[in-house]
């Protein structure tokens, strides 16, 4: 029967020592969501820029290619800018004698920057998913295959999106 009590007692430490390290761990994310986000703008812009001619010529005959290039630039920007802000450094309240007006405040924090952190990484998703919509549409140009496959992606991009919008709803 002691069993229950000592199980107990581990994981509400558990859970405890999981809700300290909350803020941090959202905000590592929201930085690291900054990291892949800028090398992969990088990568994908150096890949733009190679040649002796820019646009390519794959980019320029193609609207639909141009337009899946700037939505992955967009995106990815996007994606950028809403996890600087979930790690933005903002002013919060204070109450030293109130600990229930320090929990609201605390759970809002976290609120603030869980929801920011979603929406950076379901802006990434979608602009890696664009991306892969680009490179489908260079590879296979107007074949029928690729007008098949390019939709597919984009909406799975769209299926990601309303997921993580209505998860970070929730919260």
């Amino acid at each position: 029967m002691s069993a229950a009590p000592d199980e107990a007692t581990r994981l509400a430490a558990l859970f405890d020592d999981l809700e300290g390290k909350q803020l941090d761990f959202l905000d590592q994310a929201a930085k690291r969501v900054i990291e892949l986000t800028t090398g992969l703008q990088a990568v994908f812009l150096a890949v733009a820029a190679l040649g002796n001619k820019f646009p390519p010529a794959n980019l320029k005959d193609s609207f639909f290619a141009q337009a899946l290039f700037v939505a992955v630039l967009i995106f990815y920007w996007a994606a950028i800018l809403a996890a600087a802000w979930a790690v933005q450094p903002r002013p919060y309240k204070r109450y030293p004698y109130n600990v229930t007006a320090m929990r609201a405040e605390f759970n809002q924090m976290v609120a603030h920057k869980a929801a920011w952190v979603n929406v950076a990484g379901s802006l990434f998703v979608i602009a890696s998913l664009a991306l892969v919509a680009l490179i489908i549409a260079i590879v296979w140009g107007g074949s029928l295959l690729g007008l098949l496959v390019i939709p597919a992606v984009l909406a799975v991009a769209a299926l990601v999106a309303v997921v993580v919008w209505g998860a970070t709803r929730r919260q």
